[in-house]
């Protein structure tokens, strides 16, 4: 659905446009949180804010980031969410922790089957 509100794009695309935006400022501030020393969470970060900007233009090249940073975000979810359970399950978790993981994996997977579904769409 596009519209006058949406400025004629695709819902679909602006939502995930706003996540990989939201998600891309989320991963700078660990990265800056952790003294700059994981790169691979600074480089997802900005391939997120590219990955927002193709999406919100419906740029061809959009399709293959977002299939390269949804791949990785899964990877580095799974990892996250295994970490948490098996080796801090007796040391109370932090619950909000796990579950922003997993709205992230839900929210990149969501992503990744949007850009291949409409990959004919990205001009």
């Amino acid at each position: 659905m596009s519209g006058p509100a949406l400025g004629g794009r695709d819902k679909g695309a602006s939502i995930f446009s706003l996540f990989y935006l939201v998600s891309g400022s989320v991963l700078f501030l660990l990265w800056a949180w952790y003294e700059f020393q994981l790169v691979h969470v600074g480089v997802l970060g900005v391939l997120s804010f590219l990955a927002s900007y193709g999406l919100g233009k419906m740029k061809r090249w959009a399709v293959f980031l977002v299939a390269v940073i949804s791949t990785s975000g899964l990877t580095l979810s799974a990892v996250t969410i295994y970490v948490l359970l098996t080796q801090t399950w007796s040391l109370n978790p932090n619950l909000a922790v796990l579950f922003l993981v997993g709205v992230y994996a839900a929210f990149s997977l969501a992503s990744l089957l949007y850009v291949l579904a409409k990959r004919d769409t990205f001009k």
